[in-house]
């Protein structure tokens, strides 16, 4: 449990995880979670071989991808060439079917980081099996994505040189600690759909009054002021997405409310259709300006590309696919097989990315790569659907992993290993919610927020009923019980 808290905070806080440094010690962090995935399966007592099948099938995506990468190292098809003392980098042989990899000393940082996030995620499928450890995870995480926010807000209100006095800020674009605010959105979207499944949750099992007195005001603050930087730093997409999970807390209410008048379900549901027409509206008005800042309210830097830039990037990805389909051009390659291939003029602009994330990762993994990399995620996501009983937070968990995935078909989320590591966190949290053991039912003070020391002892002592003591004492005569 520590391990994933600390790895989902610190890749966050992190410049979101994409500043080099950062990721040589998240390479570290993530993959600690081998260690504590063995130590999980001796302290259970199961059957060691059986374990480490398990892992070698989930992580057998990540394995192919190294192999891949060490085949290509002997097979690379860009090299540096020493002239006059500077190096530069000149097109070898394209023509090859086998992997490539391109600069893999640059290169094999960000492969072992984008393993060590699913390994993350894997570990919350395997060794998370208790609900709140699981519920403790959230709340920390999604507490630590309203604090940046927040600190977000002070920030593009006031403009400071540093950010909490340590992080220079190059550019006015900057949100938060995210180097770009779109990144920021699409961080933000995902924790505001954990945010309000955990608001839903806790609703759910304890009184409205009650979840209010203990913390549920700064709860709601915080998942208030995370969806308003949304709006502030997104494009229209990312708009019309948080109208899309709004409408899905306005259908659970008018749903499961428990009133006696019908009017009260009406108005929720009502509400929910209107929020939908809402963010249809905002995309509308904003589409002019393609993949670009939805509204410009001062706060931030107009950021992102037009639609015919976008369209140019997608078009060249495509044929740079195209001249290696089966097993791409390798890790990290987009950047420098589109300066020397690109059919396009893009001027003096020089692009690290795709701006489509899913499209980059088919040309640079090749059909092999997306489609070893997709059985895992696919699988999950049909257990989920085929369940008999989904849980409420489950769905809000879904729907943040299925927003990711169409924020990757249009932008870069991806790019940016704080992204990363909650998409893997929602997609296999909102099964594994659904089928871990649920707290003992008879205990009605399950799922609360508990901010006291005092208060947690109380509620971990009512969560564990006491276990009958057997009698020393002699039976009573008129009694006709009988002792165990």
């Amino acid at each position: 449990m520590l391990q994933l808290i600390a790895l989902g905070i610190v890749s966050s806080w992190l410049l979101g995880g994409s500043a080099f440094f950062a990721q040589a010690f998240l390479v570290g962090l993530s993959w600690l979670g081998i260690i504590f995935y063995f130590h999980h399966v001796s302290e259970a007592e199961s059957d060691i071989s059986l374990a480490h099948r398990t892992l070698i099938l989930y992580l057998s995506p990540f394995l192919l991808s190294v192999i891949c990468f060490i085949i290509g190292a002997w097979n690379q098809p860009v090299g540096e060439v020493i002239l006059e003392g500077k190096t530069y980098l000149a097109l070898k042989d394209t023509t090859s079917l086998l992997p490539t990899t391109i600069l893999p000393r640059q290169t094999w940082l960000p492969l072992m980081l984008s393993g060590g996030l699913y390994l993350a995620g894997v570990n919350l499928l395997l060794v998370v099996k208790a609900e709140d450890v699981m519920r403790r995870i959230l709340l920390v995480l999604c507490i630590s994505a309203a604090i940046l926010a927040f600190l977000g807000c002070v920030q593009a209100i006031i403009r400071p040189d540093w950010f909490l006095g340590i992080v220079s800020i190059p550019t006015d674009s900057q949100f938060s600690v995210f180097p770009h605010p779109h990144a920021w959105a699409s961080f933000a979207l995902l924790w505001s759909a954990a945010m309000l499944g955990m608001c839903s949750h806790y609703v759910r099992h304890i009184h409205i009054a009650l979840f209010l007195d203990r913390g549920g005001v700064w709860f709601i603050a915080g998942t208030t002021v995370l969806m308003a930087t949304v709006v502030i730093s997104g494009t229209g997409l990312h708009i019309l997405l948080l109208t899309l999970l709004l409408a899905l807390a306005s259908f659970d209410i008018a749903k499961n409310v428990k009133s006696p008048k019908r009017s009260h379900k009406r108005t929720f549901f009502l509400g929910g259709l209107i929020t939908i027409f809402a963010g249809t509206a905002a995309v509308a008005m904003s589409a002019k300006h393609g993949t670009m800042t939805a509204f410009d309210l001062g706060f931030t830097e107009l950021a992102g590309i037009t639609w015919a830039e976008q369209s140019r990037l997608m078009r060249d990805t495509w044929e740079l696919f195209l001249h290696k389909p089966f097993f791409g051009w390798g890790e990290g390659s987009f950047r420098t097989m589109l300066a020397f291939t690109q059919e396009s003029d893009y001027g003096n602009v020089s692009y690290g990315s795709a701006h489509s994330d899913l499209l980059q990762a088919l040309m640079e993994k090749g059909l092999v790569g997306m489609i070893a990399w997709s059985i895992v995620p696919l699988i999950i996501t049909v257990k989920f659907l085929r369940l008999k009983e989904r849980r409420p937070l489950s769905w809000y968990l879904f729907s943040g992993a299925m927003i990711g995935l169409v924020l990757g078909l249009v932008s870069m989320p991806f790019q940016f290993p704080a992204f990363t590591f909650s998409y893997w966190l929602m997609l296999f949290g909102a099964y594994q919610w659904s089928v871990i053991p649920h707290l003992d039912m008879l205990s009605k003070q399950r799922p609360e927020l508990v901010f006291t020391e005092s208060l947690r002892r109380t509620q971990l002592k009512s969560s564990h009923p006491k276990e009958k003591k057997r009698s020393t004492q002699k039976p009573d005569p008129d009694s006709e019980e009988t002792p165990e």
